[in-house]
């Protein structure tokens, strides 16, 4: 395994998709995989992946269970200029000691975030299953739904700026970035509007070069077990229902195409 760690960036220009729960995932599971994880929360004025952890922290300590914790840095745009807080980010990616960095962006696109997505070697881009969270990808229109009109659509603000975000890293790096998009939050019941916008990603896949992988399910728990820091990775013999056992197999099988990309091996 590399000295370096790797790094796997939850980015969306758009709040509200589920990156902060996704990244808090993704950390525990690759720490109950035996990787040493540690978490960069960019979006440290709300702070949900910090909360997150610590709420963690004090659980184990309350309940007397020694739950695996990831080390974390909360970096609030407010508190220092850009060129200091880059340089606060790259003494803690280096000093850490994790073998994966897992870091949270703002759902908004200022210079912070950007880089943040440059520092990727996966970007992981969950989004809702709507046409507003879609336009971000790319500007849908009503008759786009070909594959010629799809490949001549202009491209959303969000896949705009990971496109020059990979510009960028390509020109500074000969290691590409990863680009895996998520379709969250998704109900049960096959909608005519889940087939569409998965018509029209397939067809953008292709055409910008990112990975669908998977859908995740909307999920009352995720919110339930945030005030204790938990999980559905996490053993819960109480209360286990199917639903459970099914978004565990889900983040597992994220987790697992994760890994296959970064070449790592638990």
């Amino acid at each position: 395994m590399s000295k370096y760690p790797a790094i796997i960036v939850c980015g969306n220009n758009k709040g509200g998709v589920g990156k902060s729960t996704l990244a808090f995932h993704l950390a525990i599971g690759f720490l109950h995989q035996g990787f040493r994880v540690a978490c960069i929360d960019l979006d440290g004025g709300q702070g949900t992946l910090s909360r997150s952890i610590e709420n963690r922290q004090k659980y184990s300590q309350s309940s007397e269970q020694s739950l695996d914790v990831p080390s974390f840095l909360r970096v609030s745009p407010e508190e220092s200029l850009l060129e200091e807080i880059k340089e606060k980010i790259s003494q803690y990616i280096t000093s850490c000691g994790a073998d994966v960095i897992i870091i949270d962006c703002p759902g908004t696109d200022n210079a912070l975030a950007r880089y943040g997505h440059t520092l990727a070697d996966v970007l992981v881009s969950p989004m809702n299953d709507s046409s507003i969270d879609l336009d971000l990808f790319v500007n849908i229109s009503q008759d786009g739904q070909s594959e010629v009109q799809v490949q001549k659509l202009p491209l959303g603000s969000y896949a705009h700026m990971v496109w020059e975000q990979r510009l960028e890293r390509a020109a500074k790096q000969s290691v590409s970035l990863e680009w895996v998009v998520v379709r969250n939050r998704m109900h049960n019941l096959v909608s005519r509007n889940q087939l569409y916008i998965e018509n029209i990603l397939t067809k953008l896949s292709k055409r910008i070069g990112f990975h669908v992988v998977g859908t995740i399910g909307e999920r009352v728990i995720f919110r339930e077990l945030f005030p204790l820091g938990l999980t559905l990775l996490d053993k819960q013999e109480k209360n286990t229902t199917l639903s459970h056992i099914t978004a565990r197999q889900e983040l597992r099988t994220l987790s697992d195409f994760l890994l296959k990309l970064l070449k790592l091996k638990s």
